[in-house]
């Protein structure tokens, strides 16, 4: 009894040789190609959107800047970005920039 299983627990751990399949080995070499793309092209998109979000980010903080009052005077609510200063003209070109180059991307 012990020899019978000594016998179907050598022929279990037999080495198994396989036919092999070189189009499995393609499809992950193919997968992995894909892959890799996908993680650079991932990687330059966020890169883009970091840089496009400071260069938005310093031109705001411009249009900010420009729009200061002079040492003394009162500052009320409206007076961080006031809707008459050539600032919000500026802030309004840029956010209408900002929509129409953003239905570009979606379309793309």
């Amino acid at each position: 009894m012990i020899e019978d299983v000594d016998v179907r627990l050598s022929a279990l751990f037999e080495e198994f040789d396989s036919p092999r399949d070189p189009g499995f080995a393609a499809r992950v070499i193919a997968l992995a190609a894909y892959d890799a793309k996908v993680r650079r092209a991932r990687r330059a998109a966020v890169t883009l959107v970091v840089r496009e979000a400071l260069a938005l980010v310093a031109v705001l903080v411009c249009f900010c800047l420009l729009t200061l009052q002079p040492p003394g005077q009162p500052v009320g609510p409206g007076d961080i970005l006031p809707l008459s200063s050539p600032a919000m003209i500026g802030v309004a070109l840029l956010a209408l920039w900002a929509l129409v180059a953003s239905q570009n991307r979606a379309a793309a």
